[in-house]
């Protein structure tokens, strides 16, 4: 007994997309903020067909929904109606914390924003850029002169 025989079948499926997003829900690549402030990034996580998985954020390699030892970073998540809302908080930003963040929905897909914590200079001129996930889509970059 054969299960195809010599018929055709396609198989489509959507793949969940996640995108770390400013207050405004625009795509970001790079986040600047003034040392001493509170980092808030946001992820939302969309297009997924069932409840949402996990949700992780990550700074560099480090895994930070469980990571307590730099103190003063929280995670918030919450469901939305297609998929996930997640929010992370990190108190007092200092220099360490300028790196690469990443927010992924288990092993599916993932999106990261670069973060620089600046001293002194004003992070509000010096934000730019729209960005993408780190999936396959159009990247549209922008110019935003203030």
């Amino acid at each position: 007994m054969t299960l195809c025989d010599d018929e055709e079948f396609s198989l489509e499926y959507d793949m969940p997309k996640v995108e770390i997003v400013d207050e405004r829900g625009r795509p970001l690549q790079d986040k600047f903020y003034k040392e001493g402030s509170i980092i808030e990034l946001r992820c939302v996580v969309s297009e997924v067909p069932q409840p949402a998985q996990q949700v992780n954020w990550k700074h560099g390699g480090r895994l930070l929904n469980y990571d307590t030892k730099r103190g003063g970073v929280s995670v918030k998540t919450e469901a939305t109606s297609n998929g996930a809302l997640s929010r992370l908080y990190i108190a007092n930003a200092n220099r360490n914390d300028s790196g690469n963040y990443t927010c992924s929905l288990a092993d599916v897909a993932a999106s990261a924003v670069s973060v620089h914590v600046l001293r002194g200079e004003n992070p509000l001129a010096m934000q730019r850029g729209d960005a993408s996930a780190l999936h396959p889509s159009l990247v549209l970059l922008g110019c935003y002169i203030s």
